[in-house]
């Protein structure tokens, strides 16, 4: 489904943020990236839908390198999520959920039916929340609408950069069960990143850990607890 090879990105000839990262998901799974703060995380996020531009390396989703395809295309292809879903204040659920379909030029018939659809597949009433706008909802409430918008074109990838990272503690672990029961209904394959281990422990069928743009271990959460590449990883899983 992912293969990405040797992905490196450099900002300036000091300032190497990616570092020959490899990884490879099969349809379905969930890989998320931790690290230290600043390792790279989020940066090799943003290459896999090509908000970044890789300096070096090789990304194919369904076979295809996507760095030989047009940009704006793999974007629509691609779910993302961010903190608070990325809400456009200005504009309702609706308008919302149902932004890369009106962009894909779907029927209005097929677009309400696929807003009506997300919203329930998300534990959220058509009828109560698809007239409602950002602020009228809770943090829990905007990251489950952030989730659906993300889904919405049924994408065969969905990119999550930390989104319940704002969400309070009862919230977030309510979200991450959500996160669990949603992902056999849908079966999308992952990149999640997040700075908190045990929610990648959690929520990730592979770990990739980064340290200064470096990947120190890739591997499922077993192999990473129960196996450590190295000092720096046993250390860091311990002490987090």
């Amino acid at each position: 489904m992912i293969s990405v090879q040797n992905l490196r990105k450099v900002f300036s000839p000091n300032i190497v943020a990616v570092d020959d990262i490899s990884f490879s998901l099969k349809e379905g799974e969930t890989l998320c990236l931790i690290g230290t703060s600043g390792c790279g995380k989020t940066t090799t996020l943003k290459m896999l839908n090509r908000i970044l531009e890789p300096s070096s390396g090789e990304i194919h989703l369904l076979g295809k390198n996507i760095l030989e395809q047009d940009r704006i295309e793999v974007r629509r292809r691609i779910g993302y999520v961010i903190q608070r879903g990325g809400l456009f204040p200005h504009w309702t659920v609706a308008q919302n959920i149902s932004l890369v379909p009106r962009l894909l030029k779907w029927s209005p018939e097929k677009i309400k039916s696929r807003v009506e659809e997300m919203l329930n597949l998300v534990d959220l009433s058509p009828v109560e929340y698809i007239d409602r706008y950002p602020a009228q909802l809770s943090g829990g409430q905007q990251q489950r609408i952030g989730i659906a918008r993300a889904l919405a074109a049924d994408p065969p990838v969905v990119l999550f950069d930390e989104p319940f990272s704002a969400l309070d503690p009862i919230t977030r672990k309510q979200i991450q069960e959500e996160f669990l029961a949603l992902k056999k209904k849908v079966h999308k394959t992952s990149v999640f990143v997040t700075h908190d281990v045990r929610e990648a422990f959690l929520l990730g069928d592979k770990i990739l850990l980064m340290k200064q743009g470096k990947m120190e271990q890739y591997g499922t959460p077993e192999e990473l607890q129960n196996s450590p590449a190295n000092e720096f990883v046993r250390n860091f899983i311990q002490n987090h």
